[in-house]
């Protein structure tokens, strides 16, 4: 279930050092996420804001923050009218993967076309066949990695906007996780979290 807000709109700050300097993908967000206070799920400990950025509620939060993750950050979201901490918690990823394989299947890019400058956006699901995420053993070390990741790849369109700074988007990064991410959602009895495999080649 999405939750209504999220990117710029309603006052979160993001770091553009790093990001493209034409659709802003990559900028690194700063300040706790700013949401309304409606469109959360009634039931679940899940949600996505239309930014694209990963919630989790209370219970879960507590559930990840004990396992002690590598590469995980829980930052917790806030009411924009007052700045009220939420009962939601963000994921984020602090560890950047390299682009992945060629023989990744079931994710495409263009339609709309990618930003001519960097080329990481406007990656998207294909409904044509399974999705499956694959990287190159050369660019990558398994035993490095942390539990937590997120891809160089980012899904949808990104668009800043200079003079409208909220009406920007940042097309947000998929995170990967390892086995024992996905272990804590299940024993939690989370439903609502789609989880693809990922391989090294």
């Amino acid at each position: 279930m999405q939750e209504e807000g999220g990117g710029p709109r309603y006052g979160t700050t993001y770091d553009f050092s790093a990001a493209c300097a034409v659709c802003g993908t990559g900028a690194i967000q700063t300040s706790e996420l700013f949401l309304p206070l409606r469109g959360f799920p009634r039931k679940g400990a899940f949600c996505e804001a239309t930014g694209g950025e990963l919630l989790v509620g209370s219970k879960l939060a507590d559930a990840l923050r004990a396992a002690s993750l590598s590469g995980l950050e829980l930052r917790q979201a806030r009411f924009y009218g007052n700045g009220e901490p939420l009962p939601w918690w963000q994921l984020i990823s602090s560890h950047e993967m390299p682009p992945m394989s060629k023989q990744s299947r079931g994710i495409v890019q263009g339609d709309p076309e990618p930003c001519p400058i960097c080329k990481r956006d406007s990656y998207f699901d294909a409904a044509c066949e399974p999705t499956e995420y694959a990287y190159d053993s050369s660019s990558v070390r398994l035993q490095d990695l942390p539990d937590v990741v997120h891809t160089w790849e980012h899904l949808g369109k990104s668009r800043r906007d200079a003079e409208s700074p909220e009406r920007s988007r940042f097309a947000p990064a998929l995170l990967l996780v390892r086995p024992s991410v996905f272990t804590i959602f299940r024993k939690c009895k989370e439903s609502g979290v789609r989880f693809t495999p990922v391989r090294i080649l």
